[in-house]
């Protein structure tokens, strides 16, 4: 009996670990407005943060951290050409990797906004936030983007 007892211990410990290492990603797929790629988002969930699949939501204890919309990337272009022509606009941070392109910028300190080009595609993304810079680029930095 006590043989058992260890056997089942440990294959319930094996399972456990085997749950909590898939329960560190979420994952959907995105077809673009005006953009023919579907798109792969996967958010690292190790931090709290869950990605809401009715609309491309990434949430953390309830609250709306990010809301975005795929796009093509001459839509991404003309929300860049209004970001340099908006005197109340501050770019905080501009970046490649990952296989992506970003502009993080803030509008009189009431909302941020990402703009992303996803690198050999044209689709791109544009993200919004009310949350502060911080906040939401912790969250940004979660997302992973590859085209399928």
């Amino acid at each position: 009996m006590r043989k058992f007892s260890k056997g089942l211990t440990t294959v319930l410990c094996v399972m456990v670990i085997i749950l909590a290492l898939t329960g560190c990603t979420s994952s959907m797929d995105m077809v673009g407005l005006w953009a023919e790629d579907t798109v792969e988002v996967t958010l690292d969930t190790s931090e709290g943060l869950m990605l809401r699949s009715e609309s491309f939501n990434v949430m953390e204890d309830g609250d709306s951290i990010l809301r975005g919309i795929l796009t093509n990337a001459d839509v991404c272009e003309n929300e860049k050409n209004r970001l340099e022509a908006d005197d109340t606009a501050e770019i905080i941070e501009e970046g490649s990797a990952n296989g992506i392109t970003w502009i993080l910028y803030n509008i009189d300190d009431t909302e941020c906004r990402f703009i992303v080009w996803i690198d050999g595609s044209d689709t791109g993304m544009v993200l919004s936030s009310g949350e502060d810079p911080d906040t939401a680029k912790k969250a940004f930095n979660s997302l992973t983007f590859s085209v399928k």
